[in-house]
């Protein structure tokens, strides 16, 4: 079974000034989703990010998604990541042996 992981950043926590920095973002919290094909798993986190002034610093409103996902990326340690790929596993394995599709109760009988 092959998965495809995707970031889905959802919050940036950010120092309102720091040094002469404004909306620094020390805090990333957000979720990886993984997608078999069929079923789709999702695992939280929360990745602290360190600080490192100077010319490469991009203002909040200058941000992508793509470049907070990089340093999501690279501030995540292969344990962490390992174990949040594990429940997202975990959460697949969970909707195939134990899902069931019904109708909802006011919806009423098919005719």
């Amino acid at each position: 079974m092959s998965i495809s992981y995707t970031w889905n950043i959802q919050r940036l926590e950010c120092y309102k000034t720091l040094d002469e920095y404004q909306n620094v973002v020390f805090n990333v919290q957000g979720c990886l989703v993984g997608n078999d094909g069929q079923d789709t798993g999702i695992a939280d986190f929360a990745q602290q990010l360190t600080f490192t002034p100077g010319p490469s610093f991009t203002p909040f409103e200058d941000l992508s998604d793509s470049q907070v996902t990089a340093w999501v990326e690279s501030a995540i340690t292969p344990d962490q990541l390992t174990k949040l790929k594990d429940q997202i596993d975990a959460d697949l394995q969970r909707k195939k042996t134990n899902k069931e599709i019904l109708t909802p109760p006011w919806v009423g009988p098919a005719t």
